[in-house]
């Protein structure tokens, strides 16, 4: 009973600030537009991305396995007041991993890991030149094998400042909780990093250790982008093999190069070519079972959709 009023609150939540006015909305935006525009690049309301990475091996292991990502995200944030805005989203993602040959591991690892998590957060001008970002993103992080258990949800959530140090220049310092390096203390990663706004057509945004991408738009009377960029993902992920349960904690350090168009007014379309350069797995289940690897360089493609409404 507990875990399906989880799922009802999960799914529930976002729709909870659909009904917050237009005017507070367009108030907050009103007063701190440049801020916004400049320190903070703008988070599609709808986000759909699917990539293809074909042929993933793994060192030491005669393991060859084709993986297939989806990630959507459905949110906004709604201004409450000239200085505070609340943000509320939904996101779900999938990996399917489908294997050609298991090797020395001696099992079958076909496996779909999912996500499904919501949003829910604060952003608040303490001055005009510092925002502070808050960002509860509690969910579900499981292969579903086995129903919906209590290992399956995770808790996890940022809290990040932006300070204006000029016109064109923003620091950020932050925490996040989460999953992304599996030693760390209590969960907690340190954030640090800035935003520099060179021109209309050119952005760099770092934030370490999560992101560091360059924003060009060589052609200023077209609406196309060029974004390459380093990215780190990391995250765990409750499942069942073999009858035995466990946990696998994959962190993921790609780069890559995106090309997006804008079709219609507030709408994308991307496609990117890259490869990761450290795909971490290990898993720790029951009855000892233990099991590291480390996944070799591999080229994959996405595509995506973009819209702001």
């Amino acid at each position: 009973m507990k875990s399906l009023l989880f799922v009802f609150l999960l799914v529930g939540l976002p729709l909870q600030f659909v009904a917050l006015s237009a005017q507070a909305r367009s108030e907050f935006v009103r007063n701190h537009v440049d801020f916004l525009k400049a320190g903070i690049q703008p988070t599609p309301t709808f986000k759909l991305q699917a990539a293809s990475q074909p042929g993933v091996e793994l060192k030491d292991h005669d393991v060859e396995t084709d993986l297939v990502k989806v990630r959507t995200r459905l949110g906004k944030v709604f201004g409450v007041g000239k200085d505070t805005a609340v943000l509320a989203a939904f996101n779900y993602a999938l990996r399917n991993y489908e294997f050609d040959s298991v090797g020395n591991l001696g099992t079958d690892l076909d496996e779909n890991l999912h996500e499904i998590a919501v949003e829910v957060g604060v952003q608040h001008f303490l001055t005009d030149r510092l925002l502070v970002a808050l960002d509860f993103r509690p969910g579900i992080f499981s292969d579903l094998d086995d129903g919906l258990e209590r290992d399956d949800i995770l808790l996890q959530g940022t809290a990040l400042g932006i300070y204006q140090i000029r016109k064109d220049w923003f620091v950020k310092l932050g925490l996040a909780v989460g999953e992304l390096f599996p030693d760390s203390v209590g969960k907690v990663v340190p954030l640090a990093g800035m935003s520099w706004v060179a021109s209309e057509q050119l952005r760099v945004d770092v934030l370490l250790p999560v992101t560091a991408k360059v924003t060009w738009q060589p052609f200023e009377d077209r609406p196309f982008l060029l974004v390459p960029g380093v990215y780190l993902m990391g995250q765990k992920y409750h499942v069942e093999v073999q009858s035995r349960e466990g946990d696998i904690q994959i962190q993921d350090i790609r780069a890559d190069l995106t090309a997006s168009y804008e079709v219609a007014t507030g709408s994308r379309v991307s496609l990117s070519v890259g490869s990761n350069f450290r795909g971490k797995y290990e898993v720790e289940g029951e009855r000892g079972f233990e099991a590291d690897a480390t996944q070799k360089p591999s080229l994959y493609l996405a595509i995506g959709f973009s819209s702001w409404f």
